[in-house]
């Protein structure tokens, strides 16, 4: 991985906001995590030719207000 870019096209996000986003690998943990807690609702989307999670969004406990979560990746490309 060579860095992460926001929606803006070309506008790199700098290196002390880093930790805000999550890898292809992450986003692969948060959901086999979400599985094995039996979250009560887990949704994901992949990408069909290179097949990592474009979306997912995990609500781990559906009684609970602002415990879930979301993240979309997009136009990645293998370097």
């Amino acid at each position: 991985m060579n860095g992460f870019y926001d929606d803006e096209p070309n506008e790199r996000v700098p290196m002390d906001a880093m930790t805000e986003y999550k890898t292809v690998g992450d986003l692969f943990l948060l959901l086999s995590q979400a599985y094995a807690v039996n979250a009560d609702r887990v949704e994901a989307s992949f990408d069909p030719t290179l097949g990592y999670p474009t979306r997912i969004y995990i609500d781990q406990s559906a009684d609970i207000a602002d415990n879930d979560m979301m993240y979309e990746a997009y136009a990645l490309k293998v370097s």
